[in-house]
């Protein structure tokens, strides 16, 4: 398409997606194949000059936190919402692409990582980037279990409602174990509290503690309440390791 003066916004883009081809997924991290926004940008930047279109964001909202890798590094992770706003050389202008970018650095480069990831997909879905690969994300289906439903009115004990057991720490033969939502511990020094109020890694301390005592004791684990908590803390455990080395693989992806 050739270009002509002052196009309106909304035929800029127009433009731009007509000439942009598909650009391949050439990276890769952890088995991860990705498009970098260096990829994007020597695609992009060059059609948006010719058709007189350009963008800036505006951060609506932001979150930081730290988070620690399955390495014990600590990792500072950033969260931002930004609006993009893209201008033509008309001056007309649409705002509506908000897009949530997420950066994770051992330093200081969390929100740069961040705003580079959410002006990546910015772009991608403003312009429908297309990809060389021919898979479509409909071709892949997981398997879950159903959640237990909430009990109405006050929590009730954790052993009135059963679910079978992924983990238990016990010689025995795997069995059925309570679970409940909202679960409420029973026993220990967190009895009373909903589980999800507490932190990942004082479960967790508070596990390998439960689990260092019956090994000292030499039998196993007995009171079914204690293997219940045992058992969802490894799997919290193993979710949030998960996360931490997903950030990882973010993070490492060039800014």
């Amino acid at each position: 398409m050739e270009a002509k003066t002052r196009l309106n916004v909304h035929e800029a883009i127009a433009a731009v997606k007509a000439d942009l081809g598909a650009i391949a997924r050439n990276r890769q991290q952890q088995n991860f194949k990705y498009r970098g926004i260096d990829d994007i940008y020597n695609n992009v930047q060059p059609l948006e000059a010719k058709y007189g279109l350009f963008s800036l964001p505006e951060v609506l909202d932001e979150n930081y936190s730290e988070r620690t890798s399955k390495s014990g590094t600590i990792l500072f992770h950033t969260r931002l919402k930004i609006r993009y706003h893209f201008f033509a050389s008309d001056g007309s202008a649409i705002h509506d692409t908000v897009v949530v970018g997420e950066g994770m650095d051992s330093g200081d480069k969390g929100a740069n990582k961040a705003m580079s990831i959410a002006h990546k997909y910015a772009l991608t879905q403003a312009y429908a980037i297309r990809t060389t690969e021919l898979i479509d994300p409909d071709a892949e289906s997981h398997e879950v279990v159903p959640h237990a439903k909430p009990s109405s009115g006050a929590a009730k004990p954790l052993s009135t409602v059963k679910a079978p057991s992924s983990k238990v720490v016990s010689s025995a033969p795997p069995e059925v174990l309570p679970f409940e939502i909202p679960y409420i511990i029973p026993f220990g020094k967190f009895k009373g509290r909903d589980f999800n109020d507490i932190k990942v890694e004082d479960l967790v301390a508070y596990k390998d503690w439960l689990k260092a005592k019956s090994r000292e004791e030499q039998r196993p684990i007995e009171n079914v309440d204690v293997r219940a908590f045992v058992r969802k803390v490894e799997e919290e455990q193993l979710a949030a390791d998960q996360i931490s080395n997903d950030m990882e693989r973010f993070a490492n992806e060039d800014v």
